[in-house]
């Protein structure tokens, strides 16, 4: 579904969490940058979860031995090579320490409000 934006282009209602891929509103949940994705422990420790079986098949077993490993570093430079925001979810947010208020996408669209 979409709609129309002002110049006539179609708008998609939802995008996509980067993080777990759950769909959300356009004008709903966060958006972080990569710094603050990649600071993250809890986001990491995510990560590895869910990306488990190929970080085994590397000879990856655990959380800790990413830590240790130099593919946490090749992984990052990935991510970081990435320079638009990161969109994230209701549920994902609870990965990150930042000010969900500051955050919120409707921060962004409305502005602060005083």
């Amino acid at each position: 579904m979409s709609i129309e934006s002002s110049d006539d282009k179609p708008v998609r209602d939802q995008v996509a969490c980067d993080v777990c891929g759950s769909m959300i509103g356009r004008l709903q949940g966060y958006q972080l940058t990569t710094l603050q994705v990649v600071r993250s422990p809890r986001f990491w420790r995510d990560y590895y979860e869910r990306h488990k079986g190929e970080f085994v098949a590397m000879g990856i077993a655990s959380y800790d031995d990413l830590r240790r490993s130099p593919k946490q570093a090749e992984v990052a430079q990935t991510i970081a090579g990435d320079e638009t925001p990161w969109r994230v979810c209701e549920q994902c947010i609870e990965l990150f320490d930042v000010d969900r208020e500051r955050a919120e996408i409707q921060f962004f669209v409305k502005g602060p409000q005083c």
